[in-house]
C-alpha cells in the first residue's frame, strides 16, 4: 500500500478545506437558462482568477482515438493572468478517457506546484470525476497519477 493512501495521512484528511470542486450540473428542464447562468459564473470567476498574480490556471483534456491502435494524447496548458506559462501534450498509452484526463491534471498540477510565485491554482477540466480521482491515492488505475497529485500539493501547501 502507498504511504499517501492511508487513512489519515491522506491529502483529503488534511487539506480537504484547501481543495474544492466546481461540479456543473445541467437538467434537461431548463437547460440554455442554466447554462447562461453557468457561463455567467465561469466569467466571473475568470475575472476574480485575473485579479490575483499569484494566481494560476489551467485547462486539461484528453484524446482517444476513435480506432484502438492508437494511443491517447493528454494536455494541459498553463495561465498566469493572461499570459501562457507552459503547455505540454503527453502519450497517455491505451487507457481510457478518464485514465488520460487524470494524466493531463497531473501533468498540470506537478508543473504549477513547483512554481515559486503560485499562491492558488484553479485546474478547469470537463470531466470532475478525473479531477476528483486527482486526489484519491487510493488504489485505482491510475493511482501512480493521483499519487504524484498528492505528493505535489502536500508539498506545496506546507511550503
Amino acid at each position: 500500500m502507498n504511504p499517501f493512501s492511508r487513512p489519515g495521512v491522506r491529502l483529503m484528511d488534511h487539506f480537504a478545506d484547501q481543495v474544492h470542486f466546481n461540479d456543473c450540473k445541467i437538467s434537461c428542464g431548463d437547460a440554455d437558462k442554466e447554462l447562461k447562468q453557468r457561463t455567467k459564473h465561469l466569467d466571473k470567476l475568470h475575472d476574480k482568477i485575473l485579479e490575483n498574480i499569484g494566481t494560476f490556471y489551467a485547462g486539461t483534456d484528453a484524446s482517444l482515438p476513435l480506432s484502438g491502435r492508437y494511443q491517447a494524447i493528454a494536455a494541459s496548458i498553463l495561465f498566469s493572468g493572461r499570459v501562457e506559462r507552459w503547455r505540454a501534450r503527453h502519450v497517455a498509452g491505451k487507457v481510457t478517457a478518464p485514465d488520460a484526463e487524470l494524466y493531463a491534471i497531473r501533468s498540470a498540477i506537478v508543473n504549477v506546484t513547483l512554481r515559486d510565485d503560485c499562491t492558488d491554482i484553479f485546474i478547469f477540466t470537463d470531466l470532475m470525476a478525473s479531477a476528483r480521482r486527482a486526489v484519491d491515492p487510493s488504489i485505482h488505475s491510475g493511482q501512480g497519477d493521483s499519487v504524484a497529485v498528492c505528493k505535489a500539493l502536500q508539498t506545496w501547501f506546507t511550503h
